[in-house]
């Protein structure tokens, strides 16, 4: 070391020797909330020095020691202000971690009535084919489906319990499930007949027939949910799918090539190993199959459950910011028909909340409540989702009661600056479950 390097160091050492005492006691740093560094340390004592003047070594070990205490202090200080001492200012990458934005994701929307039925059950709605644009729900108190007019709220009934079709045959039963395919409305009764009511134009004017399905007597009485999938759009044909716990299984049916029926020598089971479906609520279709199951939604491809998805814990969950409950899905809709594009939105019956995600892979995109002096979304019965035009955010509308509602899907839940009339494509479909129907796939996707 040179004469003047030498100098220039004890110089600076022996400034900061006036800031050191030279007692072998070190006293513990405190923060301004009375936080001890020893306490932070855990239980081991800090080294009692003795520092010599006069020693290069002695100055050099203070200096490195200062340097220790401030880096420490400077540590302790930065957990203190991020909530908790010793926290790192790095975002934590712990998975079970809340998210920094998780209320920002929580939107408190504005229900509105469209339409009510004053003291009516109302058990099931979906988003009638695109030419028509109308929601259709599903009246169990009196047995009967009405057509509804998102713009008006004007009600007209299509489809009634012992209603006579025009090509005569048997009447309608009780109806129990709905669902869409193509330009159709499908209603299922409680004798398993598959009735097809088809819109002429959006007057509410239109045909009803009924589909044969010469095996449908086999299905039992509990059909859980139906569904769709479009497999030649020129003409409307569609695929139909039947939850059939009795069967432990998703009957497949092509249909024939007249689009006239289901022949039973097409049937498939779709489920590549048979299971119990006695608690399914709900199932969406678009090439692949998702069922809402126990409160759970799976998705299934080629017959089997998809590998490598699921649907992410809401953040507030994970966190315990909003809710202390784990999710319990009933329904399940989305916004978009193609496969693994656009967006679901689930209910949670336990959380009275609709959860959207990806329907690629299940990231959490948003969440939705009412505000809390309301009791809507506490009996959701069935719903769908009208995508915004332009820039206009989403609207959801639901059944529950005697009411159908809606709620527009954008921050705080404005209203959308264009029109909230449905401009579905005209090449999807839906399909529906025991109380409820959902969007089905565009005919580009592949049929499963």
């Amino acid at each position: 070391m040179s004469d003047d390097f030498d100098l220039r160091l004890r110089n600076e050492l022996r400034a900061l020797a006036d800031a050191v005492p030279t007692s072998p006691t070190v006293r513990p740093i405190a923060t301004a909330a009375g936080y001890s560094l020893d306490a932070h340390a855990g239980s081991q004592p800090l080294e009692r020095v003795r520092v010599r003047h006069g020693s290069p070594i002695g100055w050099s070990a203070v200096a490195v020691g200062l340097v220790l205490v401030i880096v420490a202090g400077a540590a302790l200080f930065g957990g203190w202000r991020n909530g908790r001492p010793g926290a790192s200012t790095t975002p934590s990458t712990n998975p079970d971690s809340p998210a920094p934005t998780a209320l920002a994701r929580l939107t408190i929307v504005q229900p509105e009535t469209v339409a009510s039925f004053g003291t009516d059950n109302l058990t099931g709605a979906v988003l009638g084919p695109p030419a028509d644009g109308a929601a259709y729900v599903l009246d169990k108190t009196v047995g009967t489906v009405y057509r509804i007019s998102l713009d008006t709220g004007a009600k007209l009934p299509v489809v009634e319990v012992g209603h006579a079709p025009i090509n005569g045959g048997s009447i309608v039963g009780n109806p129990r499930l709905l669902a869409t395919g193509g330009s159709d409305v499908l209603v299922l009764d409680d004798f398993n007949s598959l009735w097809r009511w088809r819109p002429a134009d959006k007057t509410g004017r239109g045909s009803l027939v009924k589909v044969n399905i010469p095996d449908n007597t086999s299905w039992g009485n509990g059909a859980r949910a139906i569904g769709t999938f479009v497999v030649n759009p020129v003409i409307g044909q569609y695929n139909l799918y039947v939850v059939v716990p009795s069967a432990s299984q998703i009957l497949k049916y092509p249909p024939a090539i007249d689009g006239s029926m289901y022949p039973k020598e097409g049937r498939v089971n779709y489920l590549s190993v048979p299971q119990d479906l006695n608690s399914v609520d709900d199932m969406y279709v678009d090439g692949k199959i998702y069922l809402v199951d126990g409160g759970k939604i799976t998705q299934y491809e080629l017959g089997q459950a998809g590998r490598g998805w699921s649907v992410d814990v809401p953040p507030d969950t994970k966190a315990g910011l909003l809710r202390s409950r784990a999710p319990v899905y009933t329904r399940l809709t989305a916004d978009n028909p193609a496969q693994a594009q656009g967006t679901f939105y689930a209910y949670d019956s336990a959380n009275t909340r609709v959860v959207a995600f990806k329907k690629s892979d299940g990231t959490i995109v948003g969440q939705y409540i009412v505000p809390p002096t309301t009791n809507w979304l506490s009996a959701l019965t069935g719903m769908f989702v009208v995508p915004g035009v332009g820039t206009a955010s989403p609207t959801l509308y639901w059944t529950e009661g005697s009411n159908l509602m809606r709620a527009y899907l954008g921050p705080q839940g404005q209203a959308p600056t264009a029109s909230s009339s449905p401009s579905a494509n005209p090449s999807s479909s839906q399909s529906g479950p025991i109380n409820s129907n959902v969007p089905s796939a565009r005919p580009s996707a592949t049929p499963k």
